[in-house]
């Protein structure tokens, strides 16, 4: 009687144990912002790609016609976007995704890309997705 009471015991510890750990692991968020051409004219249409730290493709996706893009449900870590515009520019941005939503504002493309660090999230203003 006594080893069922100290299974019962164990068992209910276990259970709290994975519920405390899953409630407080870290949630997937989103990645957004907008895309600005050379011209200072969002960019519509072009698709910008989600880059793991070792350099794989995670995720893609247009722009809308007003040059927003959003990434769902995206891991907590350190990733790269790509963004390759033609005429209208490219660029190569750094973003580190943590405990809430990183929204980038209005990503600058460049004639040559070049990295920007996209750590300080910055609310984008009248995005719509």
């Amino acid at each position: 009687m006594a080893n069922i009471f100290k299974l019962k015991n164990t068992i209910i510890g276990l259970v709290v144990a994975i519920s405390i750990t899953t409630l407080f692991a870290q949630k997937p968020r989103d990645i957004s912002g907008t895309i600005i051409g050379v011209d200072g004219e969002r960019v519509a249409k072009t698709i910008v790609v989600l880059l793991a730290g070792d350099g794989t493709e995670v995720k893609r996706e247009e722009t809308s016609r007003r040059g927003a893009f959003k990434f769902k449900k995206v891991s907590p870590g350190s990733y790269s976007l790509s963004i390759d515009a033609g005429e209208s520019g490219s660029l190569m941005a750094q973003a580190e995704v943590a405990d809430s939503n990183l929204k980038l504002g209005d990503l600058q493309l460049q004639q040559g890309a070049d990295d920007v660090a996209c750590n300080n999230p910055v609310e984008s203003e009248g995005a719509q997705y």
